[in-house]
C-alpha cells in the first residue's frame, strides 16, 4: 500500500491506520530467560521513518553485531536488535538507485517471521502446527497483515531474498538454489505443513521485459529451493511439500495480499479453501510428480511472464522469388529486384541466397551482367570468390580474366581492361574500382576470415555503386547494415537426410570417428570423415595402416599441411577423390570453394565436440553442399549438450550493441591519434579488433560490418542447444533432420595407444624444437619465416627485417620436418609477442622455454602485460581503456596487499574485502594477480590455506628477475627460491603514493596481533565502501606523487 501522509501525523501512525493494526496487536510482552519481562515492539518511529523489529518463531528479539569504536576497555562489537528501516523518501544506495528499505550495514539476509509468533502461537502454543499452507511473499507489512486476518505468512526484504543461488560455471546458469537457514526453520516448524505458496503483487507482469525477467527468475528460484528442500526432507524421511505461485490479476482491487485483505475482507474464506478470484495461481509442483513436470510448469510460465525465448538467429525475411530449377529463370525479376529489394526502396547491398549447385554463378556472370551492360555500356563488373582454386575454375568456365595471388602485371592490365573479370578476395583490390561488385561465398566474410582479404572487399564495397553478396548460405544480419535480402527457393532442389548423432556420456568423438573410419573397411566405396582434430587423424590413419586395415594409399588425411598433396591436387583440379582412396579424413579444409563429383561415396561423417564455437549450421550445410553426386543421408555427430533454449537475448539488439560499441571504439581511436606519437600503438592495439578496421583504400579508421556481423554470429553459435541447431538445419532448402542418441561407443585400447605414441613423438619434436631455439634463436626465426602463415611472416619481417625472405640455412630442412608435428606458428607469435613487453630475443625464448605448456604461463604473461602497461604511463604514453581497466582492476589489489603486509589471510577473505571497497573480482584472477604482484608465504589453518604478503614488488624488475630464474616452483601456491634483491627494503612511502588515494586511506592493520584477530580486525576495517573513480586512480594518484617530489625539490633548493 502507498504510504501517503494524511492529517500531518506520522508514517507509523497512518501505516497502522491503513493497515488496521489495533496497538496491541504492535507489541507483545514475555518473560525472558532470565525472568524478567519484556516488550517486543514490531514496529517504531525512527525520526520520519519506520523502524521494522524481527523476532524468531518463539518471539525471541533476533540481534546482530554492530561494531564499537577502538576501545582499550571494551571489546569491538555489541550486540543490537535486528531491524529494516523502511523510508519515508526513498533514498538512494551506492549504486544511485533509489532503495525504500534498509537493513544495517554489513548483516546477512533475515525471514520476517513477526506474525507468525504474534497471531499463531503467542496465545495458541500448538497454532504454528494448525498451518497446513504458508504463504511467502515481499516485505514485513505484507506478511503481517496476512497472519493478522489468519493467513499464515512469512516475509523476505526482496524477491530475490529467500536463498542462496548456485551457477553451472560453464553456461552461468542457476542450476540449484538453497534456501536460507531460516527458511527452511520455518518449514521444519511447522509440523503438519503440506504446502507454500509464492505470492507477487498485481504488477508482477507490468513495465519492462527486465523488470518481468526479474521476477519470473524469482519463481524459478522458489522453485528451485522448494526442490532442494524436497530433496533434503525425503532423506530424513519426511513428507515433501508442494509449492505453487500466485500473482494478483486485478490492481484495482489492490495491489499486494495486504491491500486485497484490507478492501476485500470476504477474501479470508477463499484463501482459506484455496479458491480466491483475485489472484492467477500455477501449481508448480505436487508431491509425486517428477522434476520434469516442474521444470515444463516453469517454461510455460514464461509465457505469462511474456518472456518467450528469443531466436538464435536473426531471421533471413526477404522478398522470395520462386524457380523449378535453376536461377536463370528468374533473371529478369532478380535484375529488378537487385535494384529495389525492399519495398520498391533502392539499396546499395543485396544479399542473394540460393540453394548450392542452383546456377547462381552462371545466372549472375551470362546474364544478370549481360543485361546490365546492356544498360550500361560502361558499367565494370566483377566478381570475387574467397579461394584461388574457385577463381580459376570460374575463370576456364566462362573465359574472363582472372586476377589472383602471384598474378603478374599482365594479368593485372588484361583484368583491368575487361568490362568483367574474377578476383580472389585477396586480389581485388589490385584492380581498382568497379560499378557492379558481386561477392561469391559471402559467408566467408562474416566467418573470421582471412583479415587482410576481408578488408580489401570491403574496400571494394565501399567504392562500387552496387554490390551483390551471394551465398547458399544466408546471412541475414546484412539487413541491419541496409543491405536488401532476396531469397530464391528452388522447387526441384534434390532432398538430403542428415543424420543428427547425439553422442551419450558412454561415447566419444574419437571412438566414434575412429569406428566410422574402421566400419570403411567393410564397404567397396569412398567414406568422407570430417573431423577437425589433427591428432586423432594422425593416429586413425596411422593404426588403421599399422594393423593391416588399409595399405598407406587407401587412408589420406587432408589439412592445411597438406595442400601439395596429389589428393588435394585432384581435388582442386579435377573435383575428384583418387579412387585408390578408401578413406578421407579432412578438416575444414574442404568446407568450401570446391566440388567433389565422386559418384562412389559410401558414406560422408561430418564430426565436432560440440554445437559452438567454431561449427555453425551454415558449415554443415556448406559442406554436404561439396558433393553434388551424392544425396543419401549424411551424419553429423556431436557430444551430448546440456544447454537449453533460454535466450534472454534478442540477436538484433546485440547486434546493435556490437554497432555501438565500434563507434565508441572509433571515437577512442580518434582522441588518441590526436597525438602523432601515439598511432604506432593505436595500430598496434586495434589492428586485429574485430569491430573497426583501416581502410588503406580511404587511409582511415572505419566500422568493420563483417567483423561486428561474425563476432554477433559467435556469440550465439556458442550458447545455441541441439534442439535448435536441429531446428535451423531444418530451414535450409532440401534438407531433412532425422535425430539419433547414441549411448555408448565401445573404446579401443590399441587406438589410443597408438594417440599415446604420437603423442610422445610431438613432445619429442617439442624439445627439439626448444633445444634449436636455445641454440641459435635467430637461424630459427629465419627458418619459421619459410613455414608460417602470413600473420607470423609478417611479424617476422617486422622484427627482423626484409632479409628473412631470401635467407637460407642448414636447419631449415629440420625446422620443416618439426612444423609437421607441432604448432610453430603459434610458438613463434608467443615468443615474439614477449619481446613486446621488453625483454630480449634470448629472455624471450628462457621464458618460454620454462612457462609454456604450464599453468604458470597466465600468470607470467599477465605480468608482463600489467607492468609494461604501468611503464607506458609513468613515461606519459597513452593507453587504451582496456590496459587501464585493466591496470585500475590489478592496482586495487596492489594498493591492498600493501596494507596486508605480514598480515595473514585466505583468498576468499581478501575476495570479501575487496568487495567492501567495491571491487569485484574473481579468486581465481585474485591468485594470479597476487602472484605477479607480491612475494607470499603460505601456511595451512582451520580457516584454509593462509596467504602472508612478504614483498610488494614497486616495478618490473624484480618480477622479471624472478621470471628470468628459471624455475618452474614460480607460483603462488609454491615456495619460491629465496633472492636477494638490493630493493628489498620496506615498501617506500614512494611506491605508496603511487597507488593509495590518501583521501580514502584505510586504517594499517597492526601485526603484533594474531593472525586470526589481525585477519578478523582487517575484514571489519574494510567495511568502509571504496569507490574507485571515473578517471584511473593510477593516473591520479602517481600524478599526484609527482606534484609532491617537484614540491619538496622546490623547497630544498629554497
Amino acid at each position: 500500500m502507498t504510504n501517503i501522509h494524511k492529517n500531518s501525523i506520522h508514517a507509523l501512525s497512518q501505516r497502522l491506520l491503513d493497515f488496521q493494526i489495533k496497538p496491541s496487536f504492535a507489541q507483545f510482552t514475555q518473560t525472558s530467560n532470565t525472568g524478567n519481562d519484556y516488550t517486543f515492539k514490531h514496529f517504531d518511529e525512527y525520526g520520519e521513518d519506520i523502524r521494522l523489529y524481527y523476532c524468531d518463531l518463539n518471539g525471541v528479539p533476533k540481534t546482530f553485531k554492530r561494531d564499537r569504536a577502538k576501545s582499550l576497555y571494551a571489546s569491538d562489537s555489541f550486540t543490537e536488535r535486528f531491524y529494516r528501516t523502511r523510508y519515508t523518501t526513498p533514498r538512494n544506495n551506492a549504486n544511485g538507485k533509489p532503495i525504500k528499505y534498509s537493513p544495517p550495514k554489513g548483516t546477512k539476509i533475515k525471514i520476517y517471521q513477526n506474525g507468525l509468533f504474534q497471531f499463531f502461537k503467542l496465545n495458541n502454543p500448538e497454532g504454528l502446527n494448525e498451518i497446513e499452507t504458508l504463504y511467502v511473499t515481499e516485505g514485513e507489512f505484507k506478511a503481517f497483515v496476512s497472519c493478522m486476518f489468519g493467513i499464515p505468512a512469512i516475509g523476505i526484504p526482496g524477491i530475490h531474498s529467500m536463498g542462496s543461488a548456485h551457477r553451472n560455471a560453464y553456461t552461468e546458469k542457476t542450476e540449484r538454489v538453497t534456501l536460507h537457514a531460516e527458511f527452511i526453520e520455518t518449514l521444519e516448524q511447522l509440523k503438519n505443513l503440506k504446502s507454500v505458496v509464492l505470492i507477487h503483487d498485481a504488477d508482477a507482469l507490468d513495465g519492462s521485459k527486465e523488470r518481468r525477467s526479474s521476477f519470473y527468475a524469482a519463481v524459478r528460484n522458489f522453485s528451485y529451493g522448494m526442490n532442494e528442500a524436497n530433496r533434503q526432507r525425503e532423506q530424513n524421511n519426511q513428507t515433501p511439500l508442494a509449492y505453487s505461485y500466485w500473482f494478483g490479476n486485478d490492481e484495482e482491487q489492490g495491489k499486494g495480499i495486504d491491500d486485497v485483505l484490507i478492501n476485500n475482507p470476504f477474501t479470508v474464506d477463499d484463501f482459506t479453501r484455496g479458491t480466491s478470484e483475485l489472484f492467477t495461481k500455477t501449481i508448480l509442483s505436487s508431491p509425486g510428480e517428477t522434476n520434469g513436470e516442474t521444470l515444463q510448469r516453469l517454461k510455460d510460465l514464461k509465457s505469462v511472464f511474456k518472456l518467450q525465448n528469443e531466436a538464435f538467429v536473426i531471421p533471413y525475411t526477404g522478398t522470395v522469388l520462386k524457380v523449378k530449377d535453376r536461377v536463370s529463370e528468374c533473371t529478369k525479376e532478380l535484375i529488378s529486384l537487385i535494384e529495389t529489394p525492399i519495398e520498391g526502396q533502392e539499396t546499395k547491398i543485396v544479399f542473394v541466397s540460393a540453394p548450392t549447385g542452383a546456377g547462381k554463378t552462371y545466372a549472375f556472370i551470362n546474364e544478370v551482367s549481360r543485361l546490365r551492360k546492356e544498360k550500361n555500356p560502361f558499367e565494370r563488373a566483377a566478381m570475387v570468390v574467397p579461394t584461388i582454386a574457385l577463381a580459376e575454375q570460374i575463370g576456364e568456365t566462362y573465359g574472363v580474366p582472372v586476377v589472383r595471388g602471384g598474378s603478374d602485371n599482365a594479368d593485372v592490365m588484361a583484368a583491368a581492361s575487361a568490362s568483367f573479370f574474377v578476383a580472389t578476395y585477396d586480389s581485388a583490390p589490385k584492380v581498382g574500382e568497379v560499378d557492379f561488385l558481386i561477392v561469391d561465398e559471402a559467408h566467408h566474410l562474416t566467418r573470421n576470415f582471412r583479415e587482410k582479404a576481408t578488408q580489401g572487399v570491403l574496400d571494394l564495397m565501399h567504392l562500387a555503386k552496387k554490390v551483390v553478396l551471394m551465398s547458399g548460405t544466408p546471412v541475414s544480419a546484412w539487413k541491419e547494415f541496409g543491405a536488401g535480402l532476396i531469397e530464391i527457393q528452388v522447387e526441384n532442389v534434390a532432398p538430403v537426410d542428415v543424420l543428427v548423432h547425439e553422442l551419450g556420456k558412454g561415447a566419444s568423438i574419437q571412438d566414434q570417428a575412429f569406428k566410422v573410419a574402421e566400419n570403411a573397411s567393410k564397404l567397396q566405396g569412398l567414406t568422407v570423415i570430417r573431423l577437425n582434430r589433427k591428432t586423432e587423424m594422425k593416429a586413425i590413419k596411422k593404426h588403421l595402416v599399422d594393423s593391416g586395415v588399409f595399405q598407406p594409399f587407401e587412408i589420406s588425411t587432408l589439412t592445411s599441411d597438406d595442400k601439395d598433396s596429389a589428393v588435394f591436387e585432384s581435388i582442386v583440379k579435377q573435383s575428384i577423390i583418387p579412387e585408390s582412396v578408401r578413406v578421407l579424413i579432412t578438416t575444414s579444409l574442404l568446407d568450401d570453394g570446391v566440388n567433389i563429383n565422386n559418384e562412389n561415396i559410401d558414406g560422408v561423417h561430418f564430426f565436432q565436440d560440440k554445437i559452438g564455437g567454431r561449427v555453425s549450421t551454415e558449415e554443415c550445410v556448406q559442406f554436404i553442399a561439396r558433393f553434388r553426386n551424392w544425396r543419401k543421408s549424411f551424419h553429423v555427430y556431436f557430444n551430448q549438450d546440456e544447454r537449453t533454449s533460454d535466450n534472454p537475448i534478442n540477436p538484433i539488439e546485440y547486434l546493435h550493441g556490437r554497432q555501438k560499441a565500434a563507434n565508441l571504439q572509433l571515437s577512442e581511436i580518434s582522441s588518441m591519434t590526436l597525438v602523432k606519437e601515439n598511432q604506432k600503438e593505436v595500430f598496434k592495439y586495434y589492428l586485429d579488433k574485430p569491430l573497426v578496421y583501416y581502410s588503406q583504400t580511404f587511409q582511415e579508421w572505419a566500422p568493420n560490418p563483417c567483423g561486428i556481423i561474425a563476432d554477433s554470429l559467435r556469440f550465439f553459435a556458442e550458447r545455441i542447444p541441439l534442439d535448435d541447431f536441429i531446428n535451423q538445419l531444418n530451414s535450409f532448402q532440401g534438407v531433412n533432420v532425422i535425430r539419433d542418441h547414441v549411448e555408448s561407443v565401445e573404446r579401443v585400447n590399441e587406438y589410443h595407444q597408438t594417440k599415446t605414441l604420437l603423442t610422445c613423438e610431438r613432445r619429442n619434436e617439442l624439445t627439439k624444437f626448444k633445444a634449436l631455439l636455445n641454440d641459435d634463436p635467430l637461424k630459427v626465426f629465419y627458418c619459421l619465416y619459410h613455414v608460417s602463415k602470413f600473420a607470423l611472416k609478417k611479424k617476422i619481417i617486422e622484427r627482423f627485417g626484409p632479409a628473412v625472405k631470401v635467407h637460407q640455412n642448414e636447419m631449415q630442412i629440420e625446422i620443416n620436418a618439426i612444423s609437421k608435428a607441432i604448432d610453430v606458428e603459434k610458438i613463434g607469435g608467443e615468443i615474439l609477442g614477449l619481446e613486446t613487453y621488453g625483454l630480449t630475443l634470448a629472455e624471450s625464448v628462457e621464458v618460454w622455454g620454462t612457462y609454456s605448456n604450464t599453468s604458470l604461463w597466465r600468470v607470467v604473461s599477465m605480468g608482463l602485460s600489467f607492468w609494461e602497461v604501468l611503464k607506458r604511463f609513468k613515461s606519459g604514453k597513452e593507453i587504451s581503456k582496456k590496459d587501464l581497466n585493466l591496470a585500475k582492476r590489478i592496482d586495487v589489489v596492489r594498493m591492498l596487499l600493501l596494507d596486508l603486509k605480514d598480515t595473514k589471510l585466505t583468498l576468499n577473505e581478501m575476495k570479501a574485502v575487496l568487495y567492501r571497497q567495491g571491487s569485484r573480482i574473481a579468486v581465481a584472477d585474485l591468485k594470479v594477480w597476487v602472484s605477479l604482484l607480491a612475494k607470499c608465504e603460505l601456511t595451512q589453518s582451520k580457516r584454509g590455506e593462509l596467504v602472508k604478503v612478504i614483498e610488494v614488488y614497486e616495478s618490473e624488475t624484480v618480477f622479471k628477475s624472478l621470471i628470468l630464474e628459471g624455475k618452474k616452483e614460480f607460483g603462488f601456491f609454491k615456495e619460491r627460491k629465496k633472492v636477494e634483491h638490493p630493493e628489498k627494503n620496506a615498501v617506500s612511502q614512494e611506491g605508496r603514493e603511487l597507488t593509495r588515494n590518501e583521501k580514502k586511506a584505510i586504517p594499517m592493520v597492526n601485526p603484533r596481533r594474531s593472525s586470526g584477530q589481525n585477519a578478523k580486525n582487517t575484514l571489519e576495517n574494510y567495511r568502509i565502501k571504496y569507490e574507485i573513480p571515473e578517471s584511473s586512480r593510477i593516473i591520479e594518484n602517481y600524478q599526484k606523487h609527482i606534484e609532491k617530489r617537484v614540491k619538496i625539490n622546490d623547497d630544498l633548493k629554497a
